[in-house]
């Protein structure tokens, strides 16, 4: 049985879909409403068209139920408020294409739907170019999605060549995406590509009836990886023939002589484990963190702080989380420090189980539903609200690729850590 899907109207005939946190990832870069406390999600939440009755079945569909949720619409609407907000929000607010209820009847029709040649795709595969957000109304493939960011106009330039549109192809589509017509197919083309590098536009690949989907990879698809444990030994004494040195007893003044050495060892390894900048902190926390994470196919992270006494950096974790997310603040500050970052993986490349939502391994930068060598729209807001009002707050991340990368917030501008 599929979950159910919850809409809700909002002022001036808007139409939101609330997505719960048990739901697979929002494939595409659909960005859900700019809540960054609870506050504004409050005010925003008694703006919906919501009655009593309704808010407690989203509550309980999230298992977000408190003693006061039944008392009355105010009470479970302030419920609905604290889940809608921070780095653990269950509940999300996507605002919907005025369109994007044609997607489920029959007049999805109109939406282009574009053949590319034989020699490009497999037989009986199409593009349909649809709004974003009606990914919101349908359960497409997330592996079938295709969808371009800002920074990924050459692709984006490249796969519409790789269409060869006709110029009747061209109008058509401008027409029934609502793009500004434009006289010359320059820049018809130009409006085009900036819908798709905008991410309002996305693709979704389709098949004829009478065509069987290619395969997807599955884990039974995957290569086997053998391992083959070096060889070790617990030491001499396993040798035949070797007997155990005798045991010496010490004496107190000299335990007490090593337990002190053990400690100054201790506070000097701590000193060490501090940076003079906060970036060489988020390196030394990827550097750890990274190679463990592709291992596992889990996501790793923790924060980065700053010891105000001496000025320097260290980071917490890391800490081991989810195939799809983890929380880098399970895990506190040291005390005299505060908070200046936080940094997280990616694991590694994968795609996404249609039945389960899980992540499916395939270490193949081409074969990725995720992303994962960038930073996802939901990063750049979680680091946003994180770093709201902290001076110098960064968010880092570590990429199967092997590289690392930082956004900041102030500017943000997003580049290659070195």
């Amino acid at each position: 049985m599929k979950p159910p899907k919850f809409f809700v109207q909002g002022r001036y005939s808007s139409i939101y879909r609330i997505y719960c946190g048990y739901e697979a990832p929002v494939p595409g870069p659909i960005k859900p409403q700019n809540l960054s406390n609870e506050h504004d999600a409050h005010a925003f939440i008694i703006r919906l068209k919501l009655d009593h009755a309704f808010c407690l079945t989203i509550l309980r569909a999230v298992d977000g139920l408190t003693v006061n949720s039944g008392i009355s619409l105010a009470y479970s609407r302030r419920d609905l408020a604290r889940l809608s907000w921070g780095w653990h929000r269950r509940i999300r607010f996507y605002p919907l294409d005025p369109f994007a209820y044609d997607f489920i009847t029959p007049r999805n029709n109109h939406y282009p739907v574009i053949r590319p040649a034989q020699d490009t795709a497999p037989r009986g595969m199409a593009c349909h170019f649809v709004p974003a957000t009606i990914l919101l109304m349908s359960d497409p493939n997330p592996a079938d999605v295709t969808f371009f960011g800002l920074d990924e106009g050459t692709q984006a330039r490249d796969f519409l060549h790789s269409l060869a549109l006709t110029d009747e192809q061209l109008a058509m589509m401008i027409e029934t995406l609502k793009l500004r017509a434009w006289p010359n197919r320059t820049d018809r083309l130009k409006s085009l590509l900036m819908a798709l590098t905008s991410g309002n536009i996305v693709i979704v690949r389709i098949y004829d009836d009478n065509i069987t989907p290619p395969k997807r990879k599955g884990p039974e698809d995957l290569p086997v990886e053998e391992y083959t444990p070096k060889p070790y030994t617990l030491g001499p004494h396993d040798e035949p023939g070797y007997d155990l040195p005798a045991r010496v007893s010490k004496s107190a003044t000299e335990r007490r002589k090593e337990n002190y050495q053990e400690r100054k060892q201790d506070l000097v390894e701590t000193e060490s484990s501090l940076y003079k900048e906060q970036d060489a902190a988020a390196i030394a926390a990827l550097k750890k963190a990274n190679p463990q994470s592709i291992k596992d196919n889990l996501e790793y992270g923790g924060v980065i702080y700053r010891d105000k006494q001496t000025g320097k950096f260290g980071y917490t974790g890391p800490i081991k989380g989810t195939d799809q997310g983890v929380n880098p603040f399970s895990d506190p500050i040291p005390q005299g420090s505060e908070l200046v970052g936080d940094y997280h993986t990616h694991a590694d490349y994968s795609i996404m189980d249609r039945n389960t939502g899980s992540a499916i391994r395939t270490s193949n930068s081409r074969d990725d539903d995720f992303n994962s060598d960038n930073f996802s729209s939901q990063d750049i807001k979680g680091i946003i609200a994180d770093g709201k009002d902290i001076k110098g707050y960064k968010g880092y991340l570590g990429t199967p690729s092997g590289q690392f990368k930082v956004y900041d917030p102030a500017t943000g501008k997003k580049s290659l850590l070195q």
